[in-house]
C-alpha cells in the first residue's frame, strides 16, 4: 500500500524499494520549484542507560544513508538524527559533522 501511494510499486520490483523511493524523491524535487530539500535521518530510541531499543522503532533511517544521498544528489541536504541518550552520541555527532551533515535533529523519545 505504501509503495502504491508513493508511486513506486512497479519500479521497486526492478530495483528495490529504497532505490525506487530515492529515484521518485529526486524526480519530485526536480519537478518542483525547490532547489533542494532537507532529508531527515531517524535514529533508534534508547533507554535511560543508553541501550538501543530497536524493537520499539517504527522505522530507522541511518545518518550514513542521508549523508550518502547528499554526496550523490545536489538536491539533498542531510539532517542527521542522534538520540541524546545514545552511549556514543558525541562520537556520532563528530562523525556526522565531519561527513557533511548540515543539520542535527535531536528528538528523544518518550522512553528516555
Amino acid at each position: 500500500m505504501v509503495k502504491a501511494q508513493a508511486g513506486i510499486s512497479k519500479r521497486s520490483k526492478d530495483v528495490g524499494v529504497d532505490q525506487a523511493y530515492e529515484e521518485k524523491l529526486i524526480q519530485l524535487i526536480d519537478l518542483s520549484s525547490l532547489d533542494a530539500v532537507l532529508l531527515l535521518a531517524m535514529d533508534f530510541p534508547y533507554d535511560q542507560e543508553g541501550n538501543c531499543l530497536k524493537q520499539k522503532a517504527k522505522f530507522y533511517v541511518p545518518n550514513d544513508h542521508v549523508l550518502h544521498l547528499d554526496k550523490k544528489y545536489a538536491q539533498i541536504l542531510p539532517a542527521c538524527s542522534i538520540h541524546p541518550g545514545k552511549k556514543d552520541a558525541i562520537g556520532e555527532l563528530e562523525h556526522s559533522a565531519n561527513a557533511g551533515a548540515k543539520v542535527l535533529k535531536i528528538c528523544p523519545t518518550a522512553t528516555m
